[in-house]
């Protein structure tokens, strides 16, 4: 078979007139959420299907990438669905076993066999919810190597595949490379059965499991049509991709459209929805589908029992409230009376699973305790929508504060709670602390790694800076360190970089003082409103994180002036910002389950 080389616009003129076709057709769009698969292992899924009488006879099944890479593109893959779904296509997206939102952990056994049977879970469950008998998968990165596996063994109507990995062997290695990049040279964190790789866990049995998959040579189970999307340029790998596809019958269209890389951002608040190549895929699918007469959806389950690491049963339930996702997280029995309903707010543009999955861990753990939690989406975060008119991905606005009342006013809805402890890491304590401030509902806040109290849209710049450094203290007792100052000397250390990080924190110090002087620290004062009301305060901090400098700025040397028996702060040793490895989560885990322990005392932590 032949290779068609197209970009925008493209060079065939079939893509060409699906595309302008494509573009003519914006049907509105209906999302629902849910629950499939098995009763012991339910996966999450979303499906994004056209409002209208009629659609497209394929619908896409759209597999994700691995771990930080799912992470970044997470708000740009809702966006294809909904791209695809306006011009006609039903489509399901789904978080595969063991990842995201779906039942299963990192650490659990034959996870690429599980990962296959997701994919077939997901083609099986578009088809019950949409009535479409024709399938092409959509994957990106581990995705795409999955699905291409997947297409040697199972007939498919069509493939795209976006960067996809010659080998799983060569993917697992760039993840490595990656990680030693971002750890700044210090490599993965291993132990014995295998290693983190951006904070999310890759066991040897997986990495071999993935080692196994060749994409270059595997077989068709039918010659089926395929589009090929480059990483923004060709290389070896994907040539061998490429030439194995059409090797094994299939008709290659090669895109090298960009978008690719400004997507890829090894932080979701940094990565680009490639709308061109987004478009791209559109026409390809529009020119391989038929319009047909929509069949009535069937019901969908959103609710599921998932069995926890702790051994517990919970009920977990996929909700929807004023244009925001999120899942309930609640145990079997009913929740004693008395206890604070738990709400976890997004870590900067990470969606609601929070890094390496730590809210996924946190709200299965307290549900077992006892207690319900909520984990959501604020509008214009992973999979919540903006606003109409507002930008996406605006960690600081103000609207995080409305949004999580409204999770609040929801929950009081459902269930009639009004006792709230809102718990959020860095960008989310900022809105549990500003939240708690104006809503007499929250009585407790658990305020992780907060970065700034700074109540202004730009500062999710200034907290990007702030994030890279840590706290002062951590660097003057590194002057006492022989090697420390060995590797200044060798100019491993960004010693400029770091003076002037200082330089800048002595002087909001010293203008802070200042400002006390004449007027009140509004910050300190409201952790005094805090106190008055009883709202139970619990500050954690990795040891070095540079937010210790701020939250000491405003209350003191170990925030002495605001101690009290509603006021707590601790420090937790080996923790990163964000928690990335399974130790530091678990530490925090033992921390905040023993604090919430203090608040229900009868519950002895259970």
């Amino acid at each position: 078979m032949s290779i068609l080389e197209g970009s925008l616009p493209p060079k065939s003129s079939r893509l060409s007139a699906a595309l302008s076709a494509v573009l003519a057709t914006d049907f509105p769009v209906v999302t629902s959420s849910f629950w499939f698969g098995t009763s012991g292992r339910p996966l999450a899924g979303w499906t994004h299907l056209p409002a209208s009488d009629r659609m497209y006879d394929c619908g896409v099944v759209l597999c994700n990438p691995f771990g930080i890479e799912m992470m970044s593109t997470r708000r740009a893959f809702r966006h294809l669905a909904d791209r695809l779904a306006r011009r006609g296509v039903p489509v399901l997206r789904f978080d595969f076993d063991g990842t995201g939102d779906s039942a299963g952990t990192d650490h659990d056994a034959a996870r690429v066999e599980r990962w296959m049977e997701s994919i077939d879970h997901a083609i099986h469950q578009l088809g019950q919810v949409s009535g479409v008998k024709r399938v092409a998968l959509v994957g990106l990165r581990l995705g795409a190597l999955l699905a291409r596996a997947y297409a040697a063994r199972h007939p498919l109507h069509g493939l795209v595949l976006v960067a996809c990995p010659p080998t799983g062997k060569a993917h697992v290695r760039e993840l490595r490379a990656f990680e030693t990049m971002r750890a700044g040279g210090d490599g993965a964190l291993a132990d014995a059965d295998g290693e983190y790789l951006a904070g999310f866990y890759l066991s040897k049995e997986t990495a071999q499991g993935l080692a196994g998959i060749d994409s270059a040579s595997l077989g068709l189970a039918n010659p089926c049509d395929v589009m090929l999307a480059s990483s923004d340029h060709i290389g070896p790998g994907e040539e061998r991709v490429m030439k194995g596809l059409v090797a094994a019958g299939a008709q290659v269209t090669l895109t090298k459209t960009p978008g690719y890389a400004a997507m890829m951002n090894e932080d979701p608040y940094g990565s680009i929805v490639p709308n061109a190549l987004w478009s791209e895929i559109c026409a390809w699918m529009a020119t391989r589908s038929s319009f047909v007469d929509k069949r009535p959806s069937e019901p969908i389950n959103t609710i599921a029992n998932i069995r926890t690491d702790a051994g517990p049963t919970i009920r977990e339930e996929l909700v929807t409230f004023d244009g925001m996702e999120g899942i309930l997280s609640e145990p079997e029995s009913t929740v004693p009376v008395g206890r604070p309903t738990l709400i976890l707010l997004n870590i900067g543009a990470n969606h609601r699973v929070g890094n390496g999955r730590l809210y996924v861990t946190l709200a299965r753990d307290f549900a077992a305790r006892g207690f319900r939690v909520m984990r959501f989406d604020r509008t214009g975060i992973g999979d919540s929508p903006a606003r109409p008119g507002a930008m996406e991905n605006t960690i600081y606005s103000s609207q995080g504060t409305v949004d999580t009342q409204s999770a609040m006013s929801y929950i009081e809805s459902v269930r009639g709670d009004r006792s709230f402890t809102l718990i959020g890491v860095c960008s989310g304590a900022y809105f549990a602390y500003y939240t708690a401030a104006v809503d007499p509902r929250v009585n407790g806040v658990i305020m992780i790694n907060i970065l700034t109290f700074k109540r202004h849209a730009s500062d999710a710049v200034a907290f990007g800076t702030r994030g890279r450094f840590k706290a002062t203290r951590f660097y003057l007792n590194g002057l006492l360190d022989p090697k420390t100052l060995l590797r200044a000397v060798r100019g491993n250390i960004q010693l400029g970089s770091i003076a002037h990080q200082l330089a800048e924190r002595a002087v909001s110090l010293g203008l802070t003082a200042a400002y006390s002087l004449t007027r009140r620290d509004h910050i300190f004062e409201t952790f005094r409103k805090f106190a008055a009301r009883k709202v139970d305060v619990f500050l954690v901090f990795s040891e070095n994180d540079a937010g210790i400098d701020l939250i000491e700025q405003h209350v003191g040397l170990h925030a002495r002036k605001v101690r009290g028996p509603h006021f707590k702060m601790t420090t937790l040793r080996g923790a990163d910002h964000t928690f990335t490895n399974a130790s530091s989560q678990l530490a925090l885990q033992q921390a905040l389950a023993q604090h919430l322990a203090t608040l229900v005392p009868s519950s002895n932590g259970k």
